[in-house]
């Protein structure tokens, strides 16, 4: 994370630290930052930021081989505060790359956090199997009707045929929309 204790997501790209993401110590196992091609060879063969095949670039991915089936690998995003619109102008902007013959699921849901300790969870995005490329893809997703102070989190799930196949993500961004004038982080 930057000095200032903030990172502000317009250009998350992991090339100067974790960009304000952390592992859920909680989950199965932990996504891990990646340079060049993933060493399964089942992952991306560079990052997405730079496409540069030198190890220049970063990327986090979870690796699936030496996991067991059904297992979980949860990242997630720093605090951020209830966006001034919740009409779906808030949006999380991402590349994903699932490849590799057994690949199973990314999904990605926002969490709202309320001062109690309760939690409200929403799933905005699930992607199943692989995608039939070798290659990064982007998606944007709108977050909707969100009240209160919130989190993103990514989980991948190892597949249950074989744990062949990786699942990486890169330049996370949240769209203008999402903030006000005010500060990015609830710290």
């Amino acid at each position: 994370m930057p000095e200032s204790g903030r990172s502000t997501f317009e250009n998350c790209d992991y090339q100067s630290g974790n960009c304000g993401w952390h592992n859920v110590q909680s989950d199965d196992f932990d996504w891990v930052l990646g340079t060049g091609a993933a060493p399964s060879k089942m992952g991306p063969s560079h990052d997405h930021t730079t496409e540069n095949y030198d190890k220049s670039g970063h990327y986090v991915y979870m690796q699936s081989s030496g996991q067991s089936p059904g297992n979980i690998a949860i990242l997630e995003s720093s605090v951020f505060r209830v966006p001034p619109f919740s009409n779906g102008q808030c949006k999380v902007r991402f590349f994903y790359h699932m490849y590799g013959k057994h690949v199973f699921r990314l999904q990605l849901d926002v969490r709202e956090v309320c001062r109690e300790a309760n939690v409200s969870r929403t799933i905005i995005w699930n992607r199943f199997r692989r995608v039939k490329r070798n290659e990064w893809v982007y998606y944007v997703a709108p977050l909707v009707n969100i009240s209160g102070s919130f989190v993103l989190r990514f989980t991948a799930f190892v597949g249950y045929l074989s744990e062949k196949g990786d699942i990486a993500v890169d330049d996370i961004s949240l769209s203008p929309e999402c903030f006000s004038s005010g500060n990015r982080f609830l710290l």
